[in-house]
């Protein structure tokens, strides 16, 4: 009785998946894509590389995200859950610091042993910014929020 026939193939939640470094550009953190090797970032690994990280204004940075997720609230209603995505800071750190997709994490490692004052700025600096992303998928319909770390 609990699984009719007619519920059995709807869809309990439409997830708005984006690349966690989406958000990037609005720090001020550029980034390229190499077809080979992936996400590609000028490393961070200076307190002059980390000190241009700025705040961001999600709908400035992202407008798009906010109208796919208005746009999908509005098409599914109370029928399915509308859900939003971020990276977290530390995997978007090991970005920035490695300069790209990493097996080992050394220059994090290494920044975190010899510079954690330098690391935890970063940390903090992502932190606050995906918190506000996060918040501002929210505003727009997401009513969960997948992190990915």
């Amino acid at each position: 009785p609990y699984r009719t026939q007619e519920r059995a193939y709807k869809t309990d939640g439409v997830i708005l998946f984006s690349d966690i470094l989406t958000p990037l550009p609005g720090m001020n953190v550029e980034f390229d894509i190499d077809e080979r090797r992936g996400p590609v970032v000028e490393p961070y690994r200076t307190q002059e590389r980390v000190d241009t990280m700025t705040k961001m204004d999600p709908e400035e940075a992202c407008p798009f995200v906010g109208s796919v997720l208005r746009d999908l609230r509005k098409a599914v209603g109370n029928e399915a859950t509308v859900l939003g995505f971020v990276g977290l800071p530390y995997t978007l750190a090991t970005y920035l610091v490695e300069g790209q997709t990493s097996r080992e994490y050394l220059e994090i490692k290494k920044m975190g042993l010899s510079e954690p004052k330098l690391l935890h700025q970063m940390l903090q600096t992502l932190a606050d910014n995906i918190g506000e992303y996060a918040c501002y998928q929210i505003e727009n319909g997401a009513q969960v929020i997948q992190v990915f770390d």
